[in-house]
């Protein structure tokens, strides 16, 4: 970490994460039918207890504090919001790296 750090690079996960989000943004902004129920049916198999897409979706929003985000997700602006989540896991990292 203190590599990272110390030269204002970060874990490729971060790209992959930021991406994920990007994705996300992109089904619940979409007006096609199918995605639609296909999200539909996602969020159902994950309120039953089963681990998918969406559940990890949830993960990694509610890890980067914006569970508000996963709760109401018409509420946010779909272009500016991965920003957000990028500055979010990035502070975050910089964070963990300054305390240790």
């Amino acid at each position: 970490m203190s590599v990272y750090g110390e030269l204002s690079r970060y874990t490729l996960y971060f790209n992959r994460y930021v991406r994920i989000v990007k994705y996300w943004c992109k089904i619940i902004d979409s007006n096609n039918i199918i995605v639609n129920n296909l999200n539909s049916t996602l969020l159902d198999d994950m309120t039953r207890g089963k681990c998918n897409w969406a559940s990890r979706v949830k993960q990694l929003l509610c890890n980067a504090g914006f569970t508000h985000v996963w709760d109401n997700p018409i509420s946010i602006n779909f272009k500016h919001f991965p920003v957000a989540y990028k500055n979010a896991i990035i502070n975050d990292f910089k964070n963990s790296w300054l305390l240790s």
